[in-house]
């Protein structure tokens, strides 16, 4: 590639130079707190001695990352190190288990975020919640009337949207099939500051992992 200035993203050329390179970038200039996250924003980093990218309340998150699946077998053969439940089931694309890698690669279920935590995480990214609706137990949608964070979002999958893993189970997705088993997520709406969450069948692929340090 020509010499120029490329952005993190999708684009295969730009990526290809830019996927390797780690940055901490002040946003304000000599202006204070001089705080990750806050007016210092981390790409492909961790930090200057902390394994933070986010630090909400007592929660440490890391940077997020799409984790390969493993399958079935491998979560089966690695289930009670790690804390997990149940493994995915059925033949073909449904042995992939995304989830399950991601428990593997955070180290353990308990070092997943709850669904409720990363609620928190969507109240610092979008302001403050106005409403919540519950459905049939089977997830929630929350709405904000604040203003995104574009100082914290930097860094964050691009897109209107991502979505998060969480640490809850269920033998069952929101839908009620038993294909795959499920597991927890929350999803992150930029577009229109809002956030659901539920339970998606483990080999939905694009779903992207944030470990708790």
């Amino acid at each position: 590639m020509p010499p120029g200035v490329y952005s993190w993203g999708t684009d295969e050329a730009a990526s290809s130079v830019t996927s390797c390179i780690a940055a901490a970038m002040d946003v304000n200039g000599s202006k204070k707190p001089n705080t990750i996250a806050e007016d210092i924003q981390l790409i492909n980093a961790n930090g200057f001695g902390s394994s933070c990218y986010y630090e909400i309340g007592n929660v440490c998150l890391g940077a997020p990352s799409l984790v390969p699946a493993i399958t079935t077998d491998e979560c089966i053969a690695k289930k009670d190190e790690f804390g997990i439940q149940h493994c995915s089931d059925g033949t073909g694309s449904y042995t992939q288990d995304y989830w399950a890698a991601a428990v593997i690669h955070c180290g353990g279920v308990d070092k997943l975020p709850t669904s409720d935590e990363l609620l928190e995480l969507m109240k610092y990214l979008f302001g403050f919640e106005r409403s919540t609706y519950n459905f049939d137990n089977h997830g929630s949608y929350n709405l904000s009337l604040g203003t995104i964070n574009e100082t914290a979002r930097l860094g964050l999958p691009e897109g209107d949207y991502f979505y998060l893993w969480a640490r809850e189970e269920a033998e069952n997705n929101s839908q009620g099939s038993g294909i795959g088993k499920a597991a927890s997520y929350r999803a992150f709406k930029f577009a229109n500051k809002s956030s659901d969450a539920g339970y998606l069948v483990r080999y939905n692929t694009g779903i992207y992992t944030m470990c708790k340090n």
